[in-house]
């Protein structure tokens, strides 16, 4: 990277942890894909309705976690701070619910978003990302298809769900981190509804560059209620991940499902009586 590059980047990560601390809740602007009227979901929740827990929901497991070695990662405030420069861009990880086990449908949601700050276009996941722009991952249980989604929750949020209740931390990524996260992301592409949920998802891709103390943890069961506790204390104890509630979500992109990612739009099941 020449010394304009680093400059550049340098400049982008100051920028992007002062706007950190006065985000708005709300979406951005952008209405790319909104959904028509009848394709709203009606409550914060990526887990489907009138859940049974069954043999086969222990199906599918999800693929191997690909993980940075350790000598090669790097604590927030390092890539905050003295190693600014080396960063191309920076990941978000949210959570929000309450809901335990016997109340499934009322789970919440957990998801990744991704900020490019290369100063040129960047490829993250499956998709081209341009520079200053954002891109959303999660995985769903309650849309047709199952699965990997891009930038739903931004569409979710477009026709009113309310992700402001959220928790979420950031981490800066250089070049080599981003290659990690992208793998995890492209071959992480199924939902299951015990230990292969939204949250095992959005847990397995923060923590492949992480540190082991800034690893956040979805619990013995994943949820997203357990990865709230966690993303709280990693915020209570490391100033530089920029802890917030509420945190804007970003989109500036149309959804995308799966990988390789193909252009469509989520159906989502509505027959969830929360709201």
């Amino acid at each position: 990277m020449n010394m304009n590059k680093r400059i550049t980047a340098c400049i982008s990560v100051i920028l992007t942890i002062l706007t950190s601390l006065f985000a708005p809740v709300v979406a951005n602007a952008s209405s790319v894909g909104a959904p028509i009227s009848e394709n709203t979901l009606k409550s914060p929740t990526s887990f489907p309705s009138d859940i049974t827990i069954t043999p086969g929901s222990f199906e599918p497991s999800p693929a191997p976690i690909i993980e940075l070695p350790e000598s090669q990662k790097s604590t927030i405030e390092e890539l905050s701070t003295s190693r600014a420069a080396m960063s191309v861009a920076v990941m978000r990880i949210y959570a929000l619910g309450d809901g335990g086990f016997s109340s499934l449908n009322n789970a919440g949601h957990a998801w990744i978003s991704i900020t490019n700050y290369n100063g040129s276009s960047l490829k993250i996941g499956g998709l081209t990302v341009d520079d200053g722009k954002s891109i959303t991952v999660g995985t769903w249980g309650n849309t047709d298809p199952k699965g990997l989604w891009y930038n739903a929750e931004g569409y979710a949020q477009s026709t009113g769900v309310y992700w402001g209740d959220s928790v979420s931390i950031q981490r800066p990524l250089r070049q080599q981190d981003l290659a990690v996260v992208n793998q995890n992301i492209t071959t992480h592409t199924s939902w299951g509804l015990v230990n292969n949920n939204c949250s095992t998802f959005a847990s397995l891709v923060w923590n492949s560059v992480a540190t082991e103390d800034e690893k956040v943890d979805a619990g013995m069961i994943n949820l997203p209620g357990n990865l709230v506790s966690s993303i709280k204390e990693i915020g209570a104890n490391v100033s530089w991940s920029l802890y917030a509630e509420g945190y804007r979500v970003p989109f500036d992109y149309p959804t995308y499902y799966g990988n390789p990612p193909i252009r469509k739009n989520p159906t989502f099941d509505n027959s969830s009586s929360s709201s």
